[in-house]
């Protein structure tokens, strides 16, 4: 079996049409995906693209393991996240795990957007944390006596003063 059989095979246990292969892939027209079916090898990285839509392993596409070795590949994984999930238990709390379980349920291009978004949420927490350290500087435009450093920490410490 070649590659292009093994990727229409595959395709095939997924109930996936050319159409919608080749839209995952980035193709205008599932031509492009009948192609590597029939007749034309892809290049390596869309190789491991193809694998990673599939489900599958590009060792597995290229003929390099063959269809058991699919079937513990799949049984592999998920007791590695079995067992990744135990361990952060012993780690992280209940909320943490519950969000990387979610996470590892994401298709690629969703957890792209969680990425994405989370570290925009640091960046801005970033800036937050240094816009409280630039405001808990001491004054440097005048001389500032111990005793206005004690009424400045009266005004930070009365919470009346922050309502």
């Amino acid at each position: 079996m070649n590659i292009g059989e093994r990727i229409r095979k595959r395709r095939e246990e997924l109930g996936l049409t050319q159409e919608e292969l080749a839209k995952k892939l980035g193709y205008k027209s599932r031509s492009s995906v009948n192609k590597v079916e029939t007749a034309r090898e892809p290049s390596n990285k869309k190789v491991r693209q193809y694998a990673e839509i599939l489900e599958c392993s590009p060792a597995y596409l290229m003929g390099w393991k063959d269809e058991s070795d699919l079937a513990q590949a799949e049984l592999s994984l998920q007791d590695q996240q079995a067992y990744a999930i135990d361990t952060l238990y012993s780690v992280f709390g209940d909320r943490e795990v519950e969000h990387f379980k979610k996470y590892i349920e994401l298709i690629p291009s969703y957890a792209k957007k969680v990425d994405s978004y989370t570290e925009k949420l640091l960046s801005m927490q970033r800036m937050e944390n240094e816009v409280e350290l630039a405001a808990a500087h001491e004054r440097t435009d005048i001389e500032v006596t111990e005793e206005d450093r004690l009424k400045d920490d009266a005004i930070m410490k009365d919470d009346s003063e922050w309502m």
